[in-house]
């Protein structure tokens, strides 16, 4: 039986006024839902899961601009377009 790995018992920390803290990098950069429904999670590593409304993933996108892009933010317009910053890039959602 292979054994289980475990939690971190350490934390990176930052000080402020009141002494350390325990410092924990975010994961996620943005998320929005779309007219259909469907939750688009953007990662602060290059790539988005998209769920459905029961919250299935139902697909993993990695967006190309100008080169390999992290949403800072998703727009949801008509037509199946999203727009993604930086850059404001438009994609299509299908």
């Amino acid at each position: 039986m292979r054994s289980s790995p475990a939690l971190p018992s350490k934390w990176p920390t930052r000080k402020t006024s009141e002494g350390e803290l325990p410092l924990v990098t975010p994961t996620i950069r943005t998320a929005a839902v779309d007219p259909d429904g469907r939750l688009w999670i953007a990662f602060t590593v290059p790539y988005t899961y998209v769920y459905d409304r029961d919250g299935d993933k139902i697909r993993t996108v990695q967006f190309r601009g100008a080169g390999i892009m992290t949403p800072s933010s998703l727009f949801f317009g008509k037509n199946n377009k999203v727009l993604v910053t930086p850059g404001l890039f438009e994609f299509t959602t299908r």
